[in-house]
């Protein structure tokens, strides 16, 4: 018996086409959705990274909330930065050459 279960449907549009596009029938037993996390990178149906881009953004936010804690309780700035650039700069980083062609305008600035 097949693990449909694990299996997800995704259809890629091209966000430059303005006209309606139908989309085929659903496959019995596998979920159609809108955006799809390959190796911690989520693509929208619209080969958009603007899910991933909101995600990592959030993300890191909560990290410089913590940081501000562990200065409060007294880190000095030499742990603080070493601490900054293991968490923040890796994951702002993490397969941004491979996202950043798939970035809209909005999502650069």
């Amino acid at each position: 018996m097949p693990k449909t279960h694990k299996s997800k449907e995704v259809i890629f549009y091209d966000s430059r086409i303005r006209h309606v596009v139908h989309s085929p029938p659903l496959l019995p037993g596998i979920a159609r959705v809108y955006t799809l996390k390959v190796l911690g990178v989520t693509l929208g149906s619209h080969l958009s990274a603007s899910e991933h881009i909101h995600r990592v953004i959030s993300d890191s936010a909560q990290s410089l909330y913590a940081l501000c804690v562990l200065r409060h309780h007294g880190m000095n700035d030499v742990g603080l930065q070493t601490v900054f650039r293991a968490v923040v700069v890796t994951r702002l980083m993490y397969a941004s050459p491979a996202w950043r062609g798939f970035a809209t305008a909005m999502d650069l600035k």
